[in-house]
């Protein structure tokens, strides 16, 4: 999730040097992303009080749902995105993505639409989402096991366990 996220903030402000990823015990000042919520991320754990959110509403948000909040602190802005699972929390670096202006039409490189712009800051958010059915996805009659397709998939939030169950089967 980090590493996507890291890829497209990276190509839509054009350095390669933004969005470094450090370790979450590491101390950072300044504008911040927290990929993972305090289960899964030391610093998100330390500065979870401050976005007024239970862990009962991270665990309620099932392996596919994510929550997304910032806050601004005496350090900059912090941007936490918190899924129930680590699904939930892929998806929720793809909608913050979106919400720039990403958007994935095909499984290739044609089908990308990629917005540059200039970032001071990542834009506030306060988004809750989980699925409403149990299965994101839908039924196709040909193979589509590629991992162009998987990748597409998971950046438009479709389920990516059914394909690998129907492709066992």
């Amino acid at each position: 999730a980090a590493m996507e996220l890291q890829t497209f903030l990276r190509r839509i402000v054009g350095n390669d040097e933004d969005y470094a990823i450090v370790d979450d015990s590491t101390d950072v000042k300044g504008d911040i992303v927290i990929i993972g919520g305090p289960k899964t991320n030391a610093l998100a754990e330390k500065l979870f009080p401050l976005f007024s959110i239970s862990q009962d509403e991270i665990a309620s948000l099932g392996p596919e749902g994510y929550r997304i909040k910032s806050i601004w602190n005496e350090d900059g802005h912090v941007l936490m995105i918190a899924g129930g699972g680590r699904v939930g929390t892929l998806y929720g670096c793809y909608a913050v993505l979106r919400d720039l202006g990403c958007r994935w039409f095909s499984p290739d490189d044609l089908g990308e639409e990629i917005p540059t712009l200039v970032l001071y800051s990542l834009p506030h958010m306060d988004l809750t989402e989980r699925p409403g059915f149990s299965l994101r996805g839908f039924h196709a009659w040909e193979n589509r096991g590629s991992s162009a397709f998987l990748l597409w998939m998971a950046r438009n939030r479709l389920n990516l366990w059914c394909v690998a169950q129907r492709e066992k089967a």
